[in-house]
């Protein structure tokens, strides 16, 4: 499996049309090696005062089945929105410090 990270920016319009030319480069994948499946990452930073890194991340898979996609979490904290909007339309505030 490759892995892609993206930096995108909030309330973009070049982020979307990023993601629109992804899909559209890799929705016909068919690899001709080893190579099972895409995942691109698109990390937006959230930075402020009270908190120089903060990410939010939008994964998209590209695979050759269903059925090939990573189960593992390395954030195991983190929390999924699950509005299905990417992370730059998100409109989240920041934790307390």
């Amino acid at each position: 499996m490759a892995h892609f990270a993206l930096d995108s920016e909030l309330h973009c319009q070049s982020s979307d049309m990023q993601r629109d030319r992804n899909f559209e480069a890799l929705r016909p994948f068919q690899p001709k090696s080893r190579l099972l499946a895409f995942a691109i990452h698109y990390l937006v930073p959230r930075i402020s005062e009270s908190h120089a890194w903060l990410v939010d991340e939008t994964v998209d898979h590209f695979s050759i089945d269903a059925v090939t996609k990573p189960k593992l979490r390395i954030f195991t904290d983190s929390v999924s929105v699950s509005n299905d909007l990417p992370a730059w339309k998100q409109d989240l505030p920041l934790p307390e410090p």
